[in-house]
């Protein structure tokens, strides 16, 4: 007698292209692939399921994606967790098979929802599947950890992939026309993650739900720690492209990023704080903003290299304006070697926060800037702030009211303006600011 390797779910009465529900047949399978420890082979055909549940380790795979799970009635979903609260199942893989919600609702109508979705998951693998229009997310993960590799998700209304209170290297994949975000990675309260999100293309976000950049957007850390997002190409964001919000010691590093509505890269601690973090290398192309490090406390920020072109002021959303600025900083910012041209606003804009006796630091050295309204506008009107600002190139700037080459500035923070001080000295060419608490040293600005 031969042993076995896979199981066949056509052994346990699924049958393809019926348009009768399977979901008995399916569950069938799947018992029996966890009870015998053996993957589960899907042939291909269509499949039209409601809900299935995984509760123990077990593979399903088809081949080339082959194998179509449509929903009857609702949305079809994977559901995968354990049988006991608290507990853990050790391992999932799911391979090579196509899902597809075509819109419809999950059962129960809940706030949050995959057509795969999990709940305590040690090593969750889902790779080279199709999973597409999703009446919520793609999938929707908690309390879990794994990868996601090479997958199309496509046409999620609300994201491609959530996870929650997880962690996952998140590599390889295409998601496209997400109605609210693509990546999402969140944590109830901040601490570590450790995710990567490393080589996807994520494009066409949507902002279904509106706002000012809670959604629309491509890529999110959200309270989540020593997270990496790495050598993706984003496009077409409503709002951002890579947007960290209250996630400490974050990389934000060698990024394509184009066509984003608003400021593409944000580091930002709105009601929170964060600590430490780096925007490096990254292009940006073609967007209402390029590069935010906002909102006191966040601060130690490194933002280094990177090339930031074409930068305009836009309607967002209807009502809702970019600022049109290369690069944005507020505390404890070193912004280096970048390059920097035709934008809208100022290329740099350093808007330091006093601290209470200890000093917020803003540094601009060595930047390459072109073509831009204003060069460098530094905010130093309170004493605990200290501008170094030094070996900076500013060419063919305007100088009107609001903009000059290297100048002191007015922050609003109610619109986001930053405009020269009135009558103030164009410090492009000087050696001395005239101001204790700002330094210069060479900059060369000439039209």
């Amino acid at each position: 007698m031969v042993t076995p390797t896979a199981l066949n779910a056509a052994d346990y009465g699924m049958v393809p292209n019926t348009g009768t529900d399977q979901t008995a047949n399916f569950q069938t399978a799947i018992n029996a692939a966890q009870s015998q420890g053996l993957p589960l082979f899907i042939p291909g055909g269509v499949y039209d399921i409601t809900t299935v549940n995984i509760t123990s380790d077990v593979e399903i795979y088809g081949s080339r994606r082959s194998a179509i799970i449509l929903g009857i009635g609702q949305s079809p979903q994977i559901n995968i967790a354990p049988v006991a609260p608290s507990t853990y199942i050790n391992i999932v893989r799911i391979t090579d098979i196509t899902i597809d919600g075509q819109g419809q609702p999950f059962p129960g109508s809940p706030p949050d929802a995959g057509m795969i979705d999990v709940n305590g998951v040690g090593n969750l693998f889902v790779e080279g599947c199709t999973i597409g229009n999703s009446g919520l997310h793609g999938v929707y993960a908690v309390n879990a950890s794994g990868q996601i590799l090479e997958n199309s998700i496509g046409g999620s209304s609300a994201f491609g992939f959530f996870s929650r209170d997880s962690q996952f290297l998140i590599q390889g994949n295409s998601i496209i026309s997400s109605g609210n975000g693509g990546i999402y990675i969140f944590r109830s309260t901040q601490g570590s993650d450790s995710s990567q999100v490393i080589g996807n293309v994520v494009g066409q976000t949507g902002a279904n739900l509106g706002g000012t950049g809670q959604f629309g957007n491509a890529i999110v850390a959200y309270l989540a720690d020593y997270v990496v997002v790495a050598n993706n190409i984003v496009y077409s964001s409503t709002f951002s492209a890579i947007r960290f919000n209250g996630s400490s010691h974050g990389q934000i590093i060698g990024n394509t990023c184009y066509g984003s509505g608003e400021v593409a890269i944000w580091m930002e601690a709105p009601g929170g704080s964060f600590v430490g973090g780096v925007i490096s290398n990254n292009i940006v192309e073609l967007a209402g903003g390029g590069i935010n490090v906002a909102n006191f406390p966040g601060r130690r920020v490194v933002v280094s290299n990177n090339q930031i072109s074409n930068i305009v002021i836009q309607e967002v959303l209807p009502g809702y304006m970019s600022v049109g600025r290369a690069i944005g900083v507020e505390s404890d910012v070193l912004v280096t070697g970048n390059l920097i041209e035709n934008v809208a606003d100022w290329a740099i804009a350093m808007t330091p926060f006093a601290d209470g006796g200890v000093k917020s630091i803003a540094q601009a050295e060595n930047n390459m800037i072109r073509n831009c309204g204003g060069g460098i506008a530094f905010v130093q009107d309170a004493p605990d702030i200290a501008v170094l600002i030094g070996g900076n190139t500013v060419y063919n700037f305007t100088t009107t009211a609001k903009f000059a080459a290297i100048v002191p500035a007015y922050y609003n923070g109610a619109t986001g303006s930053v405009d020269k001080v009135p009558g103030a000295t164009d410090l492009g060419n000087a050696t001395s600011s005239g101001f204790a608490n700002v330094k210069l040293f060479t900059n060369y600005s000439f039209t």
